[in-house]
């Protein structure tokens, strides 16, 4: 499934997992039930929310990389690795080449 943003796909993750509710989530996830909240709003996740969100829901790091916005789907289905595979420093550069690349050309 495609996502027009970050908080659309958290909602999916949540409707989908064994959860009862938002703050039953939160418990089960280890966060605080104001990280969920904050998440529900989010349009472009930071990197740091991208590797948390990857670890607490236990998928591959493309998967929220393309919720959030910062890949596209056929970069994500190209096989370019797991979360292990990216170091922090490719991570911070490939979302920075993206956040210049949108602000130059006006997406948001």
């Amino acid at each position: 499934m495609q996502y027009n943003d970050f908080a659309g796909w958290v909602r999916e993750q949540l409707d989908t997992g064994p959860y009862s509710d938002d703050s039953d989530a939160a418990r089960k996830l280890g966060v605080p039930p104001s990280t969920v909240a904050r998440w529900l709003g989010v349009r472009h996740p930071t990197r740091a929310t991208i590797r948390e969100a990857a670890t607490l829901f236990d998928v591959p790091i493309q998967d929220v990389l393309v919720a959030g916005g910062y890949m596209r789907p056929d970069e994500a289905a190209s096989g370019a690795g797991t979360l292990g595979d990216i170091s922090t420093g490719e991570l911070q550069a490939e979302l920075t080449r993206r956040a210049l690349l949108d602000h130059g050309t006006g997406r948001s």
